[in-house]
């Protein structure tokens, strides 16, 4: 009987024949919501190949039945915690516990999900925009995955965000209501998710009838980013008199670095940013910027998370909501030409 035991299978051998984390494993040996049906059987038929044999006592345990959503969230950002703070309340409303599994420049995003379905998290929730598609897609291929914030190519994951084609279009009309027309736009990093954003300006843009008005530079993420951008803005002959940037916290950057360079905001060059993260309206930066309803987007993100779980044949859903402008001291009128 000792001899018998010590070489039975386990769950970790499972896993490792099947490639896969011993949280996904166990998810699709017990049969709960989740996983794809594809992987699913493939890892049943490596369980039924080894000879595979749950414990029963352990079974009854992790029968137990489980509520548990994943989030995977950037440390630097505050527009991510601010989001997470509203996942919290809407899956605790819908009866969900919640784990958070941090990514940063060392930590990948398909490291983040995978610790938390290992955590038997049934469902997993991306926030950002910069997440790629390849990275998505494995995830799929375990949960029913929701990106929060970012467009969502791919026919199995389910997407929740601003419209930022409608959103940068109300910021190029406010800035050309200003009297402005060399207005530039400040983009993300790589191909991302804010390329409806770009699209937005460009077709803003495209009213003024003079393509040579139209000039679109490098970003990024964060405050260090737009101080680069800065440095092409200030460099330019002739300057744009306004620039959209794609999020608030390249923008507080841009901002930034034409103050210190004396060039004065709003009086030299208005800013626009995007999001209206928590420090937008901070005295001292008082951005003009597109509301985000960052409430909205939690409740949605959850809902849908919960349909998929619950309802394993319903289809993806893609939802943008309308973005709202919130005009505050960056942007001003069109410095008079000299």
């Amino acid at each position: 009987m000792t001899g018998s035991s010590a070489s039975r299978p386990t769950l970790s051998d499972v896993a490792r024949a099947a490639g896969v984390s011993i949280g996904l494993a166990s998810m699709c040996l017990r049969g709960v919501a989740g996983p794809a049906e594809e992987t699913r059987a493939f890892v049943r038929q490596v369980a039924d190949d080894l000879g595979y044999r749950p414990n029963k006592a352990a079974s009854v345990l992790a029968q137990t039945r489980v509520r548990r959503l994943g989030v995977v969230f950037a440390l630097r950002r505050a527009l991510h915690a601010h989001i997470v703070e509203e996942l919290y309340r809407a899956s605790t409303a819908a009866g969900y516990e919640l784990l958070l599994s941090a990514t940063s420049d060392e930590r990948p995003a398909i490291t983040a999900a995978e610790s938390l379905i290992d955590s038997r998290c049934q469902a997993i929730m991306l926030i950002g925009a910069s997440t790629e598609e390849r990275t998505q897609a494995k995830i799929a291929g375990t949960a029913p995955t929701i990106l929060i914030g970012g467009h969502a190519p791919l026919d199995g994951v389910s997407s929740v965000r601003a419209n930022g084609f409608e959103g940068v279009q109300l910021a190029v009309r406010h800035l050309v209501e200003l009297g402005h027309r060399r207005i530039w736009f400040v983009r993300g990093p790589g191909s991302d998710g804010t390329g409806d954003r770009l699209e937005g300006y460009l077709d803003a843009m495209a009213a003024l009838e003079d393509p040579s008005l139209v000039h679109v530079i490098a970003g990024g993420e964060t405050m260090e980013s737009g101080i680069v951008a800065s440095r092409e803005i200030i460099g330019a002959d002739p300057r744009p008199t306004a620039v959209v940037v794609h999020n608030d916290e390249c923008a507080a950057g841009v901002v930034f670095g034409l103050k210190i360079r004396e060039v004065n905001v709003p009086e030299h060059v208005s800013v626009v940013g995007f999001d209206d993260s928590g420090f937008a309206s901070q005295s001292g930066l008082q951005l003009t910027t597109l509301h985000q309803d960052v409430a909205s987007l939690a409740r949605l993100a959850v809902a849908e998370a919960t349909t998929r779980l619950e309802h394993p044949e319903s289809v993806p859903v893609r939802t943008r909501l309308a973005p709202e402008l919130r005009v505050r001291e960056s942007t001003g009128p069109a410095p008079k030409a000299t």
